[in-house]
Protein backbone atom coordinates (compact mmCIF):
# COMPACT_ATOMS: atom_id res chain seq x y z
CA UNK A 1 0.00 0.00 0.00
CA UNK A 2 1.35 3.41 -0.99
CA UNK A 3 1.97 5.94 1.79
CA UNK A 4 -0.23 9.03 1.82
CA UNK A 5 1.18 12.01 -0.08
CA UNK A 6 0.96 14.30 2.96
CA UNK A 7 2.97 11.81 5.03
CA UNK A 8 5.65 11.59 2.35
CA UNK A 9 5.89 15.39 2.16
CA UNK A 10 6.10 15.69 5.94
CA UNK A 11 8.93 13.13 6.03
CA UNK A 12 10.74 14.97 3.21
CA UNK A 13 10.33 18.28 5.06
CA UNK A 14 11.83 16.74 8.22
CA UNK A 15 14.74 15.17 6.33
CA UNK A 16 15.51 18.43 4.51
CA UNK A 17 15.46 20.34 7.81
CA UNK A 18 17.81 17.76 9.33
CA UNK A 19 20.19 18.07 6.35
CA UNK A 20 20.22 21.87 6.69
CA UNK A 21 20.93 21.55 10.41
CA UNK A 22 23.82 19.18 9.68
CA UNK A 23 25.13 21.65 7.09
CA UNK A 24 25.13 24.46 9.69
CA UNK A 25 26.99 22.24 12.17
CA UNK A 26 29.50 21.12 9.52
CA UNK A 27 30.24 24.60 8.07
CA UNK A 28 33.30 25.58 10.12
CA UNK A 29 34.85 22.09 9.80
CA UNK A 30 34.24 21.08 6.18
CA UNK A 31 32.77 23.65 3.79
CA UNK A 32 32.51 21.26 0.85
CA UNK A 33 30.47 18.74 2.85
CA UNK A 34 28.21 21.52 4.17
CA UNK A 35 27.48 22.67 0.62
CA UNK A 36 26.73 19.07 -0.33
CA UNK A 37 24.19 18.77 2.51
CA UNK A 38 22.47 21.96 1.31
CA UNK A 39 22.44 20.61 -2.24
CA UNK A 40 20.86 17.34 -1.07
CA UNK A 41 18.24 19.19 0.98
CA UNK A 42 17.31 21.32 -2.02
CA UNK A 43 17.04 18.27 -4.29
CA UNK A 44 14.84 16.51 -1.75
CA UNK A 45 12.61 19.57 -1.41
CA UNK A 46 12.25 19.95 -5.17
CA UNK A 47 11.47 16.27 -5.67
CA UNK A 48 8.66 16.32 -3.11
CA UNK A 49 7.55 19.93 -3.75
CA UNK A 50 8.34 21.10 -0.25
CA UNK A 51 9.30 24.68 0.63
CA UNK A 52 12.54 25.26 2.52
CA UNK A 53 13.16 28.12 4.90
CA UNK A 54 14.57 31.00 2.81
CA UNK A 55 16.74 32.05 5.75
CA UNK A 56 18.58 28.73 5.95
CA UNK A 57 20.94 28.88 2.98
CA UNK A 58 22.18 31.04 0.11
CA UNK A 59 20.21 30.27 -3.03
CA UNK A 60 23.07 31.39 -5.28
CA UNK A 61 26.10 29.53 -3.89
CA UNK A 62 24.63 26.91 -1.54
CA UNK A 63 26.28 28.08 1.66
CA UNK A 64 24.34 27.44 4.87
CA UNK A 65 23.60 30.69 6.66
CA UNK A 66 25.51 30.85 9.94
CA UNK A 67 26.85 33.92 11.75
CA UNK A 68 30.11 33.89 9.75
CA UNK A 69 28.42 33.73 6.33
CA UNK A 70 25.48 36.07 6.81
CA UNK A 71 24.75 39.77 7.16
CA UNK A 72 21.20 40.73 8.11
CA UNK A 73 19.64 44.18 7.66
CA UNK A 74 16.13 45.55 8.00
CA UNK A 75 14.73 47.65 5.18
CA UNK A 76 11.96 49.77 6.63
CA UNK A 77 10.89 51.24 3.31
CA UNK A 78 10.10 47.85 1.75
CA UNK A 79 9.31 46.16 5.09
CA UNK A 80 11.74 43.35 4.30
CA UNK A 81 14.64 41.61 5.95
CA UNK A 82 17.71 41.66 3.72
CA UNK A 83 19.95 38.59 3.96
CA UNK A 84 23.36 39.16 2.36
CA UNK A 85 25.68 36.21 1.76
CA UNK A 86 29.28 36.97 2.71
CA UNK A 87 30.64 34.35 0.29
CA UNK A 88 29.07 35.45 -3.01
CA UNK A 89 27.42 38.82 -2.09
CA UNK A 90 23.99 37.58 -3.16
CA UNK A 91 20.98 39.33 -1.62
CA UNK A 92 17.74 37.77 -0.50
CA UNK A 93 14.74 39.78 0.65
CA UNK A 94 12.07 38.28 2.91
CA UNK A 95 9.02 40.33 3.96
CA UNK A 96 8.62 40.72 7.70
CA UNK A 97 5.19 42.34 7.86
CA UNK A 98 2.15 40.72 6.34
CA UNK A 99 -1.13 42.40 5.62
CA UNK A 100 -3.71 41.08 8.05
CA UNK A 101 -6.81 42.63 6.50
CA UNK A 102 -6.51 41.50 2.90
CA UNK A 103 -9.63 42.42 0.92
CA UNK A 104 -11.43 39.56 -0.86
CA UNK A 105 -10.69 39.03 -4.52
CA UNK A 106 -12.75 41.15 -6.86
CA UNK A 107 -15.96 39.55 -7.98
CA UNK A 108 -16.33 36.92 -5.28
CA UNK A 109 -18.70 38.78 -2.93
CA UNK A 110 -20.72 40.74 -5.47
CA UNK A 111 -24.48 40.62 -5.59
CA UNK A 112 -26.02 39.26 -8.79
CA UNK A 113 -26.59 42.06 -11.25
CA UNK A 114 -24.17 44.50 -9.62
CA UNK A 115 -21.27 45.99 -11.51
CA UNK A 116 -17.94 47.40 -10.53
CA UNK A 117 -18.93 50.85 -11.70
CA UNK A 118 -22.08 50.72 -9.56
CA UNK A 119 -19.99 49.82 -6.52
CA UNK A 120 -17.64 52.71 -7.28
CA UNK A 121 -20.51 55.16 -7.60
CA UNK A 122 -21.96 54.05 -4.26
CA UNK A 123 -18.54 54.42 -2.64
CA UNK A 124 -18.06 57.96 -3.95
CA UNK A 125 -21.57 58.95 -2.81
CA UNK A 126 -20.80 57.64 0.69
CA UNK A 127 -17.58 59.63 0.78
CA UNK A 128 -19.38 62.84 -0.23
CA UNK A 129 -21.83 62.53 2.64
Amino acid sequence: MKPHKADVRQEAREQAAHLLEMARDMWPKDEKLARRYVHLARQLAMRHRVHLDPRAYCKACGVPFVAATLKVRLERRNQTVLYACQQCNALRRVPYLRKTNVPPKAGLNRQPGSTKSGARQAKTQNEKE
